[in-house]
């Protein structure tokens, strides 16, 4: 209980740390995801996804701490989907969990990625595992250049 506590501790001053003035600016999420050493995106061939609007060294540091959780599998099973609206992208990561860790659905680590997320204008969210898999959803906004150009 203490260790996890602490974890939390260290996982809030991490994305405190990096969530000191945010330069929000396009971010291919193909390239940033081979850049953290997420699998590639599963995508139909004919989709494409656009850039999102957000920080991506902030991002980055969200992604590895979810990566990282101590009830990912040794064997770091995560699988990375991508689906699209009008005005978000939205990360379905699938990891495959440690049947022997204990998973509260308040977990801190992931409530701190939670605020962290909130912070680059985005959402995250998660499931209860069901079997061994844990669904977390982060949906982030989509980079739209006609919102940054002073025309119009």
């Amino acid at each position: 209980r203490l260790l996890e506590t602490f974890d939390y501790f260290l996982t809030l001053s991490r994305i405190t740390l990096f969530s000191q003035g945010h330069e929000m600016k396009e971010v291919d999420i193909d390239e940033l995801c081979k850049e953290i050493g997420l699998p590639n995106i599963e995508q139909n061939e004919a989709q494409i996804i656009p850039h999102i609007l957000s920080d991506k060294y902030f991002l980055i540091e969200i992604l590895e701490i979810i990566s990282s959780l101590p009830y990912v599998e040794i064997e770091q099973k995560i699988n990375l989907n991508i689906s699209q609206n009008e005005t978000q992208v939205i990360l379905h990561i699938t990891i495959k969990y440690n049947k022997n860790v204990v998973f509260g659905e308040n977990d801190p680590r992931l409530r701190s990625c939670q605020i962290g997320i909130r912070n680059l204008e985005g959402q995250l969210s998660w499931k209860e595992p069901e079997g061994s898999k844990l669904v977390i959803q982060i949906a982030l906004p989509i980079f739209k250049s006609t919102a940054l150009s002073s025309d119009g």
